[in-house]
């Protein structure tokens, strides 16, 4: 839809059409190859419900791969992306996942949006993605701020790790708790990246973790370009 209760801003609907073609699951294989992951390894992921059909990529291409993942979602969706109440993002991961179509499965799920917890939105939207977490049998995570929202990721990929070393973190859309505010997400760029200019690291950001880990990034935004 281009607008309703779980909408939380703009997006194109260009970009959104151009994601269902499948052979963005090769691009994903290919991405993730090119970041030395192989079968086995462990891949930590961030989805939302902006661009589900990458998120579909993303997924089957770390299976195809013999991957494992950790993967946290953010329920709520911009324009044109699974922002259909009853039909959101967490509803189609657990649908295709009943149908046998993947496996993967996310560990925790936020609201998203503004602070990853919906500022701005309809109350009534806000429940609608409640019930959506609820109903894919997924914890909520409920940050009192931006900060409290970077900080609760790191923290869940380095519990779900079990002592094993991320090989490479994917990030589909551009939320702001995985690249940053406006004025620091468009310094991580799009595709697979090892680093990032120094001005990325002024705020705190999912991606920025990773990359100063050493743990290369791939960031699924900036469609057309890519």
């Amino acid at each position: 839809l281009e607008n309703s209760i779980i909408t939380t801003n703009q997006g194109g609907r260009q970009a959104k059409q151009t994601t269902v073609n499948p052979n963005w699951a090769a691009v994903a294989v290919k991405l993730l190859a090119d970041a030395g992951v192989q079968e086995g390894d462990l891949v930590a992921v961030t989805v939302s419900g902006s661009f589900p059909a990458l998120n579909l990529a993303v997924y089957s291409a770390i299976e195809a791969l013999g991957a494992d993942a950790v993967i946290i979602a953010s329920a709520s969706s911009s324009q044109w992306g699974a922002n259909v109440p009853e039909l959101a993002w967490l509803d189609m991961e657990r649908e295709l996942r009943r149908a046998g179509v993947i496996s993967l499965k996310s560990v925790y799920a936020s609201i998203g949006g503004i602070e990853d917890r919906g500022v701005g939105m309809p109350r009534e939207g806000i429940q609608s993605l409640r019930e959506s977490i609820q109903r894919a049998g997924i914890p909520l995570l409920e940050p009192a701020n931006y900060q409290e929202a970077v900080a609760n990721r790191i923290a869940i990929f380095r519990e779900y790790s079990a002592e094993r070393h991320y090989q490479a973190f994917v990030n589909v859309g551009g939320g702001a708790t995985i690249v940053g505010p406006p004025g620091i997400d468009d310094l991580f760029r799009s595709g697979l990246q090892h680093d990032a200019p120094a001005r990325a690291f002024a705020v705190d950001t999912v991606m920025g973790y990773f990359l100063q880990e050493n743990i290369p990034g791939i960031h699924f935004s900036g469609v057309k370009n890519m």
